[in-house]
């Protein structure tokens, strides 16, 4: 029976000596060593050549943000306060929510329908009937900031009377009948220059005239979100819409990613989320000068106001200390946007950078003063949050861009009073 070869350990190795005094057990170690330090170096090399190679390859010149990260401490002590709920099933990426007077709830999802959500009789949404008010696909041909999604994203939702008016990541801005349900395109991609490029958010002014909404990038759609928020460039832009006119005005620009937007109580600004800075932004109506910022915990999102007349900002992408040394160096940025696909990147950064597990709710008056907070921390009842509606009886819905669900908080559970 033929024997088999063993494989000794290196201890086996040291009893022979070698013609140059060294023992076996000395070359095995000099050479693992050497082929150690040569795939060190090959390794280091190709790393060396990606970056410089993705520094100039890349689609953008990174500029250098700084990222602040705020102490959960006062009025922004973490809590479970958002917790605990119930959900809507079977609604892919709700990003926001409103309600009309009877009760019903109306969201865009990302395979480009917006839905009524009618409640049963006692107002609960467990056997919720949902409606399509859209299909999501577009029969005429319209200018598009991207064909990669293949069908509409609604992103941005305000009730006006009878009309929902709708802003739409990928369309423009338009408008829907909730009782027959007619159609009407009011701002196209290319009714503005440079053309809209990430449409996202919009509020309606108290007397029905002006339509204010955000565009986040002047450069990037929202299929290459991920290179907008590298960048660390300032070009989004905020724009005021006359339904009478039908004449359209950019109110401001060199806003860092323009996101929410609720036009403030005293009716002379709107207040803007701008997500690429953690911030929230008064912007003066008429002038375009900005008023006052506040620093958020998380990357601000949807803006909707209560009624104690404060406002609610909702957001998660808690960032950590990788986020602060990503943002704090350019040419890192930089040169990972030029060799590393786009949706690898957006992972990576994301669960690098961020957690979207991280719910907030932040409330804060019109001076700009934090009032409180309410979370989600561990994203049991949602995550990737994206706007947070107070409804007729006080429940919150809770809006996301890549849940399936809306989250519904009762308010007996949540007591912030």
């Amino acid at each position: 029976m033929p024997l088999r070869k063993r494989n000794l350990p290196d201890s086996h190795l040291g009893d022979t000596v070698l013609k140059d005094g060294t023992t076996r057990l000395q070359t095995y170690q000099r050479t693992r060593c050497s082929c150690l330090r040569k795939w060190t170096f090959y390794g280091l090399l190709l790393w060396c050549s990606l970056m410089v190679a993705g520094y100039f390859l890349s689609p953008f010149h990174a500029i250098k943000c700084e990222i602040s990260i705020l102490e959960l401490k006062g009025p922004l002590t973490s809590n479970y306060k958002l917790a605990q709920g119930t959900r809507i099933p079977n609604l892919p990426g709700p990003e926001c929510v409103v309600e009309d007077e009877n009760g019903n709830l109306y969201t865009g999802l990302a395979d480009g329908r917006v839905v009524r959500i009618q409640p049963t009789k006692d107002g609960s949404f467990e056997n919720a009937k949902v409606e399509n008010l859209t299909d999501g696909k577009v029969t005429n041909p319209l200018p598009a900031t991207t064909h990669k999604l293949g069908n509409a994203r609604p992103s941005g939702l305000r009730l006006h009377g009878d009309n929902l008016f709708v802003v739409d990541c990928v369309y423009g801005l338009y408008s829907i009948n909730i009782r027959n349900l007619s159609f009407s395109m009011l701002v196209q991609i290319s009714d503005v220059f440079p053309v809209l490029k990430f449409p996202n958010d919009l509020d309606i002014s108290s007397n029905g005239n002006f339509v204010y909404f955000t565009d986040v990038d002047d450069d990037y759609s929202v299929a290459q979100i991920m290179y907008g928020v590298l960048s660390g460039k300032c070009s989004g832009r905020l724009l005021e819409y006359n339904i009478s006119s039908k004449k359209l005005r950019v109110v401001t620009s060199q806003l860092c990613g323009a996101n929410g937007v609720q036009v403030s109580i005293d009716k002379k600004s709107v207040i803007v989320s701008e997500m690429y800075r953690n911030r929230v932004t008064w912007i003066d109506i008429l002038t375009g000068k900005h008023i006052r910022s506040v620093q958020m915990p998380m990357m601000p999102d949807g803006l909707t106001k209560i009624n104690n007349n404060n406002y609610w900002i909702a957001g998660s992408q808690v960032p950590n200390s990788f986020a602060k040394f990503l943002f704090g160096t350019p040419m890192l940025r930089q040169s990972l946007a030029g060799f590393v696909p786009h949706d690898v990147l957006a992972i990576f950064v994301f669960v690098c950078s961020f957690d979207f597990r991280h719910n907030i709710v932040v409330e804060i008056n019109d001076q700009g003063k934090i009032i409180h907070s309410m979370y989600d921390p561990y994203g049991n009842l949602t995550y990737g949050l994206a706007h947070a509606t107070q409804l007729h009886d006080g429940r919150i819905a809770l809006a996301s861009y890549i849940a399936h669900f809306i989250g519904i908080v009762d308010p007996n559970i949540l007591n912030i009073n």
